[in-house]
Order: structure tokens, then C-alpha cells, then sequence
């Protein structure tokens, strides 16, 4: 487990505040986050780094927006990103691949601390190099560059990390 103490996380955040910016929630429009309780949110990202500093692990993640259906096609069509298709009477339609995108409006990343007693829902899988076998930091470690995830925020940490499967 790993220990926080308040001298630490200030150290912490003192070192990294002029690097990226520091939330103590997120509460951001482009990340569009589901309200979930108070300070509770769940919201898609990308990781983007783990880092290890003394005694805390913190994620610096870029928030998203996970996008299906009718939603997903006018995204990509304002990002000249959606798939044309022309019809056999003439007309054109547009889609997305697998009816999903990824919007991401901002490329700001916001540095959270991991909860003491995170919970990870990693996508089992023999088959990647090196192989996921087990729910935890140092398999998070080994993948978190390929995938997506959702993450609970609540009162400012990191209190879940669910990797989400795409096609």
C-alpha cells in the first residue's frame, strides 16, 4: 500500500504545480464528467504518465469525452474525421468506425493522486506483451499507453481505474 502524509503530498504538488496543472477535482465542461455524488465523478481519460514520487503515485491523465451513435458521427464530421459513404440513390451518409469516437477538446493534462485503496479493472489479456494477469499498479504500469479508462475522482483522488475495451 501506499502511505501518504501531508508533508509529502506538499512536496509533491510544489514540484509538479509549475510543470502541469494540479485539480483538486475536475469539474471541467470539455471533459464533460458524470456527476456521480459529491465530488464523485466518473470520467473517461487517457493516461498518460505514472508517476512515482517518495511515497504517492499519481496519474497525469487527459480527460475525454467517449462518444456512441448520432453523437459520435457529428463530432467527427465537425473534425472531418467521420467516415463518407455515398448510397446508390446519390445520397451521402456519414459513420464512425465501431459507432464510437474519442473527443478530446482540450489537450490539457491534470495531475491526481491514486487513492491508498484504489480499485483497478484491468481487461485481462495472455495475449499482450507482457501479459495482464492481475488487477493492479504494476500491470497498470506494462499497458496504460494502449488503452482507455474510466476513472472515479472522488474528493480529488483517484479512487478507481476501469480500462475499457474498444474494438
Amino acid at each position: 500500500m501506499v502511505k501518504y502524509t501531508l508533508a509529502g503530498w506538499m512536496l509533491i504538488f510544489c514540484g509538479l504545480r509549475e510543470k502541469l496543472p494540479v485539480q483538486s477535482y475536475i469539474d471541467d465542461t470539455d471533459v464533460n464528467p458524470v456527476r456521480a455524488g459529491k465530488n464523485l465523478y466518473e470520467s473517461y481519460g487517457l493516461i498518460r504518465a505514472i508517476i512515482e514520487e517518495r511515497s504517492a503515485v499519481l496519474l497525469k491523465v487527459d480527460f475525454i469525452q467517449l462518444l456512441t451513435g448520432a453523437s459520435a458521427v457529428e463530432a467527427a464530421k465537425k473534425q472531418n474525421k467521420a467516415e463518407t459513404i455515398l448510397q446508390e440513390d446519390g445520397s451521402v451518409t456519414h459513420s464512425v468506425p465501431n459507432d464510437y469516437f474519442l473527443l478530446n477538446r482540450s489537450k490539457q493534462s491534470y495531475i491526481l493522486p491514486i487513492s491508498q485503496n484504489v480499485q483497478f479493472e484491468l481487461i485481462g489479456n495472455l495475449y499482450r506483451e507482457p501479459p495482464v494477469k492481475l488487477n493492479n499498479l504494476e500491470n497498470l504500469k506494462s499497458m496504460y499507453m494502449e488503452s482507455l479508462f474510466l476513472l472515479t475522482i472522488k474528493n480529488g483522488q483517484i479512487r478507481k481505474v476501469k480500462e475499457i475495451y474498444l474494438p
